[in-house]
């Protein structure tokens, strides 16, 4: 079996793959006095998570806070954890709250802990300890890739963002995000949060429909009134485009219009009766979020 800490050195991890060799699953007569201690390491207060990797298969029902488990070495006491099984031969422990800086924690991994047959038990008992200091401060999140499902499809949100702490190191920390609808098309923005830090990860979420075109994506209405007025005196029109709160810009054609107040655009443009005027609506990133052909009359 192996243990190692989220975000340890690859020298590390490779030292300990080949130490972890040496377990497998024996029969438990052969279990008298078998014990491993790894080497110290070190943990932050923000990394509460570690894989227990062993050589064969075990059978889940061995493992439980009697049989693999977490202590605080000031106080002797076990820490409440959870436990998952990415597969047969992985577990993963992760305390329920977080560590304590300054203390020092050990990770147990008993030889009660059976193989998939519940025939045999492995070979030895193993440990780990890890000094626990001050989690950094988070200064910098990465910009998150946008993703493109379908409509109706679920999202799968990344689980970790990429950071970049206060002594310039990078990591990957876990973000909860808020909830996103795919029953429209469009493109959503998803706001998460990180422990201990008031920075805020964001991402985008471009919903697209099958049959529809790459700008027929756009279901709610964001441009509600186009006003079209002729001064035949200078032969040009004075547009007014009223729209949602959510426009950033508008546009006729390429032409920008300027922002008025309580959702009214307006400009003065050289116009020709007949031809259609295409009016575009965007929000402050540059999406667009409505369009309406205009007959100049």
């Amino acid at each position: 079996m192996k243990i190692k800490e989220r975000f340890q050195n690859k020298n590390y991890i490779n030292t300990l793959i080949l130490s972890i060799c040496l377990v497998v699953l024996v029969s438990s007569t052969a279990l008298a006095g078998g014990s491993k201690t790894f080497s110290q390491g070190n943990a932050d207060t923000n990394k509460t998570q570690w894989t227990v990797k062993f050589k064969g298969e075990y059978y889940k029902g061995s493992i439980n806070s009697k049989t693999l488990y977490v202590i605080q070495e000031s106080t002797g006491e076990k820490i409440s954890c959870t436990y998952s099984y990415p597969d047969d031969s992985t577990v993963i422990i992760k305390a329920k709250k977080d560590l304590i800086a300054g203390e020092k924690y050990t990770v147990v991994v008993t030889n009660e802990i059976k193989n998939k047959q519940k025939s045999k038990n492995i070979k030895s008992a193993a440990s780990k300890s890890f000094n626990v200091k001050e989690a950094l401060e988070v200064k910098e999140i990465y910009e998150i890739d946008t993703i493109t499902v379908d409509k109706g499809e679920k999202v799968d949100l990344p689980e970790q963002v990429k950071v970049i702490y206060s002594d310039d190191s990078t990591g990957y920390v876990d973000v909860t995000w808020g909830s996103v609808s795919t029953s429209t098309t469009g493109t959503k923005t998803v706001t998460g949060k990180i422990k201990n830090s008031d920075l805020k990860p964001v991402i985008k979420v471009k919903v697209e429909s099958d049959d529809e075109s790459n700008n027929e994506d756009i279901k709610e209405k964001h441009i509600y009134d186009v006003g079209m007025e002729y001064y035949s005196y200078l032969g040009i029109y004075k547009v007014k485009v009223k729209t949602s709160s959510q426009v950033f810009n508008v546009y006729v054609g390429s032409t920008k219009l300027d922002y008025e107040g309580d959702g009214i655009y307006t400009t003065t443009i050289a116009l020709t009766k007949g031809e259609v005027a295409k009016i575009s609506a965007y929000d402050y990133d540059k999406t667009l979020l409505d369009t309406k052909d205009q007959t100049i009359k």
